[in-house]
């Protein structure tokens, strides 16, 4: 059980919760379905989305082991299932990544490699200027990647230079856009933005074919998990989540642990077969190749226009919850002064009749005084 954990690189935590939860043997796993998996493990929060996805292609990878080995021992197994099965592991699987400068796209790209393909920058030195494209085998599966510039900083020239690179680079389409936010880092305006000119430059319909990876795993503990993180996220960021479905995976580039790896390839597989195996379709304007530049300029400006009227809206709001606070501050100073001037009411009142009631005292003790005498006078009379 445990070398199977090991070798299909199911994380600590999963393995501590399948035999906490009685399937501590390989027998009891492959009983389990896809269905099984999501009611006792993800509905009652014991485990990730991804770690559930990860364990139900690793008990289908195992299933189909028992299948293939009875075959060889003469036991009939489907032809046509053995064909379909053979046909999606020779499959090459896609990747374009992108995203913001910063967010570890090249060394995201090496981690999924396996190797130091791309060139990572660092310091003071300039962020990937152009696509570059590398493949490799990964887990046995032949895996391409298509690194590309930042897509918010980047000039409209070099970012019509790279569009027509990756499209170059990868003809047939990615199965797969990765788009890199970090955690390393706070999410702000600026993410957003590169998300917007992504769609701009592409379509509505790259989401379907869009997985977020959060590189800077690192950063992360049993005392902060993903989780954690996603619950307090910012509507914006909520919101990316939701048009890609969720669909989201944790890197931490520091680490030689491949089972991050095999976690994205298992996502993207449920991507490709949610999508028919289809590759994403380039738009058609990339080809036209004395129209794309005029094209990009045109998507940008319109990116542009919406980021300013969308900063100018946030001034906006900034000015008018400036004014409320100001207007707030001078009604609760108002009120304060109010409530010192009645403070200092009452202790003049408490005063004036302590004042009354001491004067009323002495002329009580004055009067008992007088009287005193007078009885004492008159008896030495």
């Amino acid at each position: 059980m445990d070398q199977w954990a090991e070798r299909e690189k199911l994380t600590p935590e999963t393995l501590r919760v399948l035999k906490g939860e009685g399937f501590d043997s390989l027998e009891k796993l492959s009983q389990l379905t896809s269905a099984d998996i999501d009611t006792l493990f993800i509905n009652t929060n014991l485990l990730t989305k991804q770690q559930c996805l990860c364990l139900k292609k690793a008990v289908e990878r195992m299933n189909t082991e028992s299948s293939q080995g009875q075959a060889d021992s003469g036991h009939v197994v489907s032809s046509a299932g053995q064909q379909s099965r053979s046909g999606e592991l020779e499959a090459i699987i896609r990747f374009v990544l992108v995203g913001n400068g910063g967010t570890g796209k090249s060394t995201t790209g090496n981690t999924i490699l396996g190797a130091k393909k791309f060139v990572v920058s660092r310091g003071l030195s300039m962020e990937t200027s152009k696509c570059e494209m590398h493949r490799g085998t990964v887990l046995g599966e032949t895996v391409e990647v298509v690194d590309t510039p930042d897509l918010s900083s980047t000039s409209e020239k070099q970012i019509g230079e790279a569009l027509a690179q990756a499209a170059a680079c990868m003809p047939s389409g990615p199965h797969a856009f990765l788009f890199l936010l970090s955690l390393s880092r706070r999410f702000t305006k600026g993410e957003v933005a590169a998300y917007q000119r992504l769609i701009a430059l592409f379509d509505e319909f790259v989401t379907k074919y869009m997985i977020v990876v959060f590189t800077g795993g690192d950063d992360l503990g049993p005392e902060c998990t993903i989780n954690d993180i996603l619950v307090k996220a910012p509507p914006d960021l909520r919101s990316i989540l939701e048009t890609c479905d969720n669909r989201y995976v944790v890197f931490n580039n520091e680490s030689e642990d491949r089972g991050q790896v095999r976690c994205l390839l298992d996502v993207a597989r449920d991507l490709m077969q949610h999508n028919g195996n289809q590759c994403y379709s380039w738009p058609r304007y990339f080809s036209f190749h004395d129209k794309t530049q005029e094209e990009i300029s045109k998507r940008i400006a319109i990116v542009t226009n919406l980021e300013s009227k969308s900063m100018k809206h946030f001034k906006q709001l900034q000015d008018e919850i400036k004014i409320l606070e100001e207007k707030e501050r001078s009604v609760s100073e108002k009120r304060e002064e109010e409530r010192e001037n009645k403070v200092k009411g009452f202790q003049f009142c408490l005063q004036g009749t302590f004042q009354k009631r001491k004067q009323k005292d002495e002329k009580l003790k004055l009067s008992d005084l007088s009287l005193g005498l007078s009885s004492m006078f008159k008896l030495y009379d």
